[in-house]
């Protein structure tokens, strides 16, 4: 019964609270490796992230316009893991890592004022992909059912949308252009894996930081027309490298080969990932 309710409470996160920006450091915060019990070599994973905001504006590249935010974006797509263990290298411990792939799509909202004027470009869904590593390193055994490590997360993302509709000063219409975006991030974090035999799950949870980044500019220039005027707009690479902040997530293996996982990241941006991991 308690492992029925927090599978549920779980999968209500999954499924409702889907508000983030590059993926989750997690998923699995644990190497591909650990719970394998066939082959131990990697992973499939499904994601869903939402940005609901960054706190700081992108670099005004945009010639004649201020207040560049990106919002609103969307991404969903699968993650294909390699995981594997090192021996001991230096100061460094043996350690699990995985290396990982992803594909999928996204889509996203850009901001700005063009002369003071608000205006407000939805851009259609498109190609989204990434790669990343990260490691696992034993820090403490507290007793039998609990073990505390830390970690690390890397990761470079890409994608890749045609302009939808443009709302300016309150007016929308259709567009044509295409935009492109990069970004990345760096998470360090502890973890606590704790066991609980009863139900044969054990939960994970984890603390730690992040620096963020993100470019955004135009492939082809941002083309539409409001009131018989003729609007073209180019970004040029606008950026934002600066937001920091603190993440909090769970995974929860359920079985030796499915793990649940949500995360939430906080003040650099506003975000919460969440997602599901078959091992092999």
């Amino acid at each position: 019964m308690v492992k029925k309710v927090l599978c549920l409470g779980l999968l209500i996160l999954l499924v409702a609270c889907t508000n983030v920006f590059a993926g989750g450091s997690g998923n699995c915060i644990e190497t591909a490796r650990v719970k394998s019990e066939h082959l131990g070599v990697g992973a499939v994973a499904f994601e869903y992230n939402l940005v609901t905001e960054r706190i700081n504006d992108l670099y005004d590249g945009l010639v004649d316009a201020d207040n560049i935010k990106v919002e609103d974006l969307s991404q969903v797509y699968g993650k294909i893991t390699w995981g594997r263990t090192t021996d001991k290298i230096l100061w460094l411990p043996a350690t699990d890592y995985n290396l990982y792939f992803k594909a999928g799509a996204c889509n996203y909202d850009v901001k700005f004022k063009d002369d003071g004027v608000s205006v407000k470009a939805e851009l259609e869904s498109g190609v989204y992909t990434g790669v990343g590593a990260n490691a696992l390193f034993p820090l403490k055994e507290v007793n039998e059912l609990c073990s505390i490590n830390w970690g690390g997360d890397i990761q470079l993302n890409c994608f890749f949308n045609g302009a939808d509709d443009v709302t300016r000063d309150g007016e929308t219409v259709n567009s044509d252009g295409y935009f492109y975006g990069i970004d990345g991030q760096i998470a360090t974090y502890v973890t606590c894996n704790y066991d609980i035999p009863e139900i044969k799950t054990e939960l994970i949870p984890y603390l730690g930081v992040y620096y963020s980044w993100i470019v955004v500019g135009t492939l082809a220039e941002l083309d539409y027309n409001v009131a018989s005027t003729a609007y073209d707009e180019s970004i040029g690479g606008a950026f934002d490298v600066l937001s920091f902040g603190m993440l909090l997530g769970l995974d929860m293996n359920i079985t030796d080969y499915l793990t649940l996982n949500v995360e939430g990241r906080f003040i650099g941006e506003t975000a919460l990932t969440t997602g599901a991991t078959f091992k092999f």
